[in-house]
């Protein structure tokens, strides 16, 4: 029987039921068992993840007699106004393949009760990571990609043909809702492989061999709601969460204990809390490249080292003239967070106090944070027969295509690492990573009033998403970031600062 957690609530959900199965064929019900579930998804991970603990009063682990080769059955929904549950697609209903026992724990005082904690993931995983490949293909990376899903996992072209079940009888989701036939021509020689690091390969050597800032990053991952997807951030900038109509923000300063609530969806569309972590940590980015960087390509061949410049206004050109500072391209933001002129920095004299500095006092002069590429170099080697790699044409220079690719890749990883907003919200289950959201923060002044917080407010990718359901609530813990500022202030331009403390 189904349980309701909450009444006509923003974080209310119901449990159609948690299942376990095991090799004998005997499938047990333990929602009533349950104390906390979570469940993952990344655009960073390609296969769902969770774990589950239980509360076994009825000596159930010994019963099942776990061997970490059970399935696990969630089937979870939210529930909208007046109680009524949502719509089927947009119900958390998958099936997981348990593989570690992480917690058990028994208390001597009460014998009895155990608590244990099961990790588990999609079988897909375990499935990629016990066959191999050796074999030849030809084709655009992202072609050969869906080839291999096709014929190691089992994956179908689309959802209704999506027939691959494990005890039960419960669909994988074995498909693509959203699939990019992207990359170069390429012959790949796969060198007995996993399916696993393969499609890792694919994933990290697929470009749009265009001068899109995010053509080069391209994500594989498994949705809880929507099956597989494959494209890149560019695709992804293009998806809205409900058309862009949902903003979600903090209650803060109104004086309303009362969630925000939003019965046409169901959910309430109040951000709970939210944290930012590393958000100008510039020896970091440095070393990571994000602001610029090199790479050392040798031929062992030709024994000739080939360096690779990469700047970040390379990949993500900006505006000249009246809007100088803002992205030229699209993007999520208007423009970076971090100072792209010339270095100018006076320091006041021992016991400042914030006036105009005199012409004596101390001045540091630099280049622009984005001209010191030598903070982040590399080495790699490139032939023509090695795999994957080649010669291509970008602009009016010939670089090595495959090492660009790499370069552009990990700026845009880093740079969402270094604008990167962990937002907790009530239970939706009809989102998923990929999708842009709109965020409206209010940041406290020492007075009653609020303001915008201009730096961080507007549009936010979606990266990962863990829910989290409990005995009292199912929420929504999201990892967004973006590109940026909303707003381009004055510290973006090229101009010699005011001599003030």
């Amino acid at each position: 029987m189904p349980i309701t957690v909450g009444r006509n609530a923003p974080n209310s959900y119901r449990i159609q039921s948690i299942t376990i199965s095991n090799n004998e064929g005997n499938s047990y019900e333990v929602s009533n068992m349950m104390v906390e579930f979570s469940i993952t998804e990344s655009i960073y991970q390609m296969f769902l993840t969770g774990s589950i603990t239980l509360a076994d009063t009825a000596n159930f682990f010994n019963r099942i007699g776990f061997t970490g080769q059970e399935y696990i059955r969630i089937h979870v929904g939210g529930i909208q106004g007046n109680e009524e549950i949502v719509p089927a697609e947009q119900q958390i209903d998958q099936v997981f393949r348990i593989f570690n026992v992480a917690i058990h724990d028994r208390d001597i005082e009460n014998p009895t009760n155990q608590i244990y904690t099961l990790e588990f993931c999609s079988p897909l995983l375990y499935l990629s990571r016990t066959q191999r490949i050796s074999q030849m293909y030809r084709g655009k990376t992202g072609d050969i990609l869906n080839k291999i899903c096709q014929d190691k996992l089992l994956f179908k072209k689309n959802k209704k043909q999506a027939k691959l079940h494990t005890p039960g009888g419960k669909e994988l989701g074995n498909f693509f809702s959203t699939f990019q036939s992207e990359g170069d021509e390429t012959s790949v020689l796969v060198p007995n492989w996993s399916v696993y690091k393969t499609l890792e390969w694919l994933r990290d050597h697929t470009s749009d061999d265009t001068d899109v800032p995010w053509g080069d990053s391209y994500y594989f991952y498994q949705t809880a709601l929507n099956g597989f997807k494959f494209h890149n951030v560019e695709s992804m900038m293009k998806l809205e969460y409900l058309e862009g109509d949902v903003k979600f923000a903090p209650r803060m300063g109104d004086g309303d204990d009362s969630f925000n609530y939003d019965f046409t969806e169901g959910r309430g569309n109040d951000i709970l809390a939210y944290t930012k972590t590393d958000t100008h940590n510039v020896l970091k980015n440095h070393s990571s490249g994000v602001y610029g960087g090199s790479i050392e390509v040798y031929n062992p061949i030709t024994k000739t080292l080939t360096t690779i410049d990469s700047q970040f206004t390379q990949q993500f050109p900006l505006k000249e003239g009246k809007k100088k500072g803002e992205y030229k391209k699209s993007a999520l933001s208007v423009s970076p967070n971090f100072r792209l002129g010339a270095e100018s920095i006076r320091i006041p004299p021992d016991g400042g106090t914030g006036s105009v500095l005199d012409t004596a006092s101390v001045a540091y002069k630099g280049d622009s944070i984005i001209e010191n590429s030598g903070a982040a170099v590399t080495f790699d080697y490139n032939t023509p027969y090695s795999m994957g790699q080649g010669v291509s044409q970008s602009g009016n220079s010939a670089i090595y295509g495959t090492e660009s690719t790499k370069l552009n890749r990990e700026r845009v990883e880093k740079l969402f690492e270094s604008n990167r907003m962990n937002i907790q919200i009530s239970g939706r289950t009809n989102i998923s990573c990929g999708m842009v959201i709109n965020i409206d923060l209010k940041q406290a002044t020492p007075t009653t009033t609020v303001k915008d917080e201009i730096t961080h407010n507007g549009k936010m990718l979606v990266e990962g998403i863990t829910w989290r359901g409990t005995g009292d609530a199912l929420e929504t813990q999201l990892s967004c970031t973006t590109d940026g500022y909303q707003v381009v202030t004055e510290t973006h331009l090229d101009h010699e600062p005011d001599a003030q403390y």
